[in-house]
């Protein structure tokens, strides 16, 4: 149930989420706080950084529409990098893959919002 999650600002409006562990129903919430921090401290754009997430569940796959939705409605944008095998294999399955923008590292993710 240990989690990791690191957040550091690269900007005023822009912020890297490093997540560490497995994203399920047990860590969901703590991910959860401490990205809505994140948002209503002004970061609307959100990198989340899953090269640490050894597991990821339903939950944790609700968890990431619900960011993208939370930083539409706030005019950002959610992207996703780091992403493993394991967890590439997830959104491709679930369909995913075609809703979350997969980069391949943050300064790819950064790159269109500046």
């Amino acid at each position: 149930m240990d989690i990791k999650v690191e957040v550091e600002s690269v900007d005023e409006v822009i912020a890297v989420v490093e997540i560490g562990g497995e994203m399920d129903v047990f860590t969901a919430p703590a991910i959860k706080k401490r990205v809505t921090e994140v948002i209503d401290s002004g970061r609307r754009f959100i990198i989340m950084d899953l090269g640490g997430v050894t597991y990821i569940d339903s939950t944790g796959l609700g968890l990431l529409i619900s960011i993208l939705k939370r930083v539409r409605e706030k005019e950002g944008d959610l992207r996703i990098v780091g992403v493993t095998k394991q967890v590439q294999k997830v959104l491709d399955i679930t369909g995913l893959n075609k809703i979350l923008e997969i980069k391949s590292n943050v300064g790819e993710a950064i790159k269109d919002w500046r």
